[in-house]
């Protein structure tokens, strides 16, 4: 066998709505972006997966899992990792296959069964405390600033209008995209850009601006900003990842935190390159939506080409973190009806 493999790591889960095992076989969609072999992973109707590493030269490397069962809706949450030495799968965090034999688990059927979460209390409190410093800063910083020589500030009603204009053009665009125009997601990524992304010249940015001058917090919930660490503590972290989750409603394993918290926390990772949430957003609106680079890295291509559910993983993220910044700018709009 062609050891000319190259390294690299996928980590798919089957989302807790998917027929398991699925009736006929279904094969993930895994971006072709890896320059020395092409990854085939199928869900198989006997509940098993087979993921297939093929190189340039007809190397082969062929892992199989155990059938599996699962327990209700749980998700289903399998990686896999190659070099040129050997090959391993593993499904719930356990290794069920590898090219060198050296499994950790050898039974015939893996029950996936719904873990338990309990929130860290003293985490959730140093987050709360976080979040309420932040929103202390917001309002000090906007009742301090002076504007610049020959220059005047906005009045709170200017930042309102441009606040809900934004608001109301992002909302649009959603609903272009949920009807299947997709190219509207390089407008997305430049609002999201100007409603919400620090930037050397953008200390705070629309959202986070009219919620310091009228006192408001800004709250969300997402995944512990550790969670990258953890993963990595755990042996568990593939090459490529994300954390990006947030949501705007109590979430099993998200913590209540303040949204700029969130946009320092390390949302992706690629090949050992960590990106903040923030930057991570910058990424795309930098390359293709406020502005438009004559290159591409290979960390856009990618993110832009994997596939889950059937859409860009990209374009969910996009999508899921507008939201979330429709919903906050919705609610200080509201509460300044009431300001003073």
């Amino acid at each position: 066998m062609s050891k000319v493999f190259g390294e690299g790591s996928m980590a798919p889960t089957i989302a807790e709505d998917a027929d398991w095992p699925p009736a006929k076989p279904v094969q993930f969609d895994i971006p072709n972006v890896f320059p020395l072999c092409t990854v085939q992973a199928v869900a198989q109707p006997n509940g098993t997966i087979i993921v297939t590493i093929r190189n340039h030269e007809g190397g082969q490397y062929e892992l199989t899992s155990p059938r599996i069962e699962r327990s209700g809706t749980t998700p289903i949450k399998f990686a896999f990792r190659w070099n040129e030495i050997n090959a391993s799968l593993a499904v719930s965090g356990k290794i069920v296959d590898r090219t060198d034999g050296k499994a950790d688990f050898d039974e015939a059927t893996l029950v996936v069964t719904e873990k338990q979460w309990t929130p860290d209390k003293s985490l959730q409190a140093e987050l709360r405390e976080l979040a309420a410093k932040n929103h202390t800063e917001r309002t000090e910083y906007e009742r301090a600033k002076k504007p610049k020589d020959g220059h005047r500030l906005r009045s709170l009603q200017e930042n309102l209008l441009s606040l809900a204009e934004r608001t109301e053009a992002l909302s649009d665009l959603l609903k272009l995209i949920h009807v299947g125009k997709i190219h509207h997601l390089s407008s997305v990524s430049a609002h999201l850009r100007l409603l919400v992304c620090h930037a050397k010249k953008n200390a705070h940015p629309l959202l986070q601006r009219v919620a310091g001058l009228i006192d408001e917090p800004l709250i969300i919930f997402g995944l512990p900003p550790n969670a990258h660490e953890k993963a990595v503590a755990n042996g568990y972290l593939p090459d490529i990842a994300d954390f990006s989750l947030v949501s705007a409603e109590p979430t099993r394993g998200c913590y209540e935190m303040d949204i700029d918290g969130w946009l320092k926390q390390t949302g992706i990772v690629y090949y050992g390159a960590e990106r903040s949430n923030n930057d991570f957003i910058k990424l795309f609106a930098d390359s293709d939506g406020a502005h438009h680079d004559p290159s591409l890295t290979p960390e856009f291509d990618f993110w832009s080409e994997l596939l889950v559910s059937g859409s860009a993983h990209r374009n969910q993220i996009l999508v899921r973190t507008s939201v979330i910044v429709i919903g906050l700018s919705k609610t200080l709009l509201e509460k300044a009806k009431e300001y003073p």
